[in-house]
């Protein structure tokens, strides 16, 4: 926009739609004239005050706006791009927006999903379109629905996210409660040809972020099959649900009209379509084995760390043999403190995104120490499981050998996993 207008982006939304539209205290820059127009934004606590984020990208979601700013802004919208009955955008540039075109949901008829920075989704019985977000300190929600002439907007100055679905829940309930729900259609009969083919485990194809892709290769599996007329989805983490079939190969919500969910096979890979987000279907062996290796491995890494409790006082008190094995039993607790202290690091600064981003996004003592560990967490796995091949001191209990043993295996194919996914020696600040 700004090559073709030869004018700065900002000015350009500024003087063509933000007055037009009635947004009179919106910028995407910092108010220096007017700072007494921000709200404080804090962490999840609501206590820690949070600094304002400048972003880069400006029309990714920069806008400072009032909540009046925000009333116009839906009046917009579901006015069709009219503002005092002048067309400031034609409605089928709004239906544009509103309307995925690229994702597996449009090869499947779908009409709900992500469209130019607009998606559907569903509260309530009802399909709204509109979009949420959030920055150091803040979440917001904007949601209309044309159908019905509604919507609302919000902003909370926290990043706690306990009470934000809550609230949007209230939200849509009162500006709906004088229409009737959509009437929910009654289920299709699902396509014969799907359960032979679909049926089986998934797990999410592509994820967001793809620094914890390792994350939610672990834990997005779930298990999919079907009756005559539903589909049912059992994930790992949360219930299972029953979703009534739309079409023969399409599947709506429980409390939903619309169809959000479909299946498709693109090169051979059979996908599942669930809102905007993709799953493949894998063989039942990628899903079990990591949760058989994750079990035993938690298992004795947390009885080398009780075990290290016993032996390391007796070891410091000069109460063991000489020739007892401490570097063998040292291998896999090493390995097991290297692993939980740099998740506990991670974890810990998680609490608010400005201090993940200040110890993670440069070098510091934190992402220094979290990517030695990650590499100590290795190399003590390897120098386990070599030292518990080698013939061990006669005075070694068999047991302390093979535990030492199993643990350091069991660590190294953890180590392994994550070295493979670009966790061990992960400079996050590069």
């Amino acid at each position: 926009m700004q090559q073709v207008t030869g004018i700065p982006f900002e000015e350009y939304v500024a003087s063509e739609f933000f007055q037009p539209i009635g947004m009179h205290t919106a910028t995407y820059f910092y108010p220096a004239d007017h700072p007494e127009q921000l709200a404080r934004l804090y962490a999840k606590d609501g206590v820690t005050p949070q600094p304002y984020w400048h972003i880069l990208v400006r029309p990714s979601g920069a806008i400072n706006a009032s909540a009046r700013d925000m009333a116009a802004y839906l009046r917009f919208f579901l006015n069709r791009g009219e503002v005092d009955s002048r067309a400031l955008l034609r409605p089928e540039s709004l239906e544009r927006m509103e309307r995925p075109g690229t994702g597996l949901g449009v090869g499947l008829g779908l009409t709900t999903g992500y469209g130019l920075c607009n998606y559907t989704s569903e509260r309530g019985g009802v399909l709204w379109h509109g979009h949420n977000g959030g920055v150091n300190g803040g979440l917001t929600e904007m949601a209309y629905s044309p159908d019905l002439g509604v919507g609302y907007a919000f902003m909370i100055n926290s990043e706690n996210s306990a009470g934000f679905e809550p609230i949007a829940e209230l939200l849509a309930a009162y500006v709906t409660r004088d229409h009737p729900k959509p009437p929910l259609p009654p289920p299709a009969t699902v396509d014969p040809e799907l359960p032979p083919r679909f049926a089986g485990f998934y797990k999410l194809a592509a994820s967001r972020n793809a620094n914890l892709r390792f994350l939610d290769w672990l834990l997005s599996d779930a298990h999919l099959s079907f009756n005559p007329t539903h589909l049912v989805a059992d994930p790992l983490l949360g219930p299972a649900r029953l979703l009534p079939a739309v079409t023969p190969r399409t599947f709506r919500s429980p409390e939903g009209p619309a169809a959000t969910r479909g299946f498709t096979e693109v090169e051979g890979r059979r996908l599942y379509w669930a809102g905007m987000a993709t799953f493949e279907q894998v063989p039942t062996w990628t899903v079990w084995t990591p949760r058989v290796v994750g079990g035993l491995w938690l298992g004795l890494s947390l009885s080398t760390l009780l075990f290290g409790l016993v032996w390391v006082p007796r070891w410091l008190r000069g109460r063991l043999e000489p020739d007892s094995g401490v570097f063998l039993r040292s291998c896999p607790l090493v390995a097991a403190l290297a692993c939980a202290t740099a998740a506990g690091m991670f974890v810990a600064s998680t609490r608010n995104t400005s201090l993940l981003f200040a110890r993670y996004g440069e070098p510091t003592l934190w992402s220094i120490g979290f990517c030695v560990l990650t590499v100590l967490f290795l190399l003590a796995a390897v120098v386990g499981v070599l030292t518990a091949l080698r013939r061990p001191p006669v005075s070694t209990r068999r047991l302390v050998r093979w535990h030492a043993l199993f643990a350091s295996l069991l660590h190294l194919v953890v180590a392994l996993y994550l070295l493979y996914w670009g966790v061990i020696g992960w400079r996050t600040w590069t």
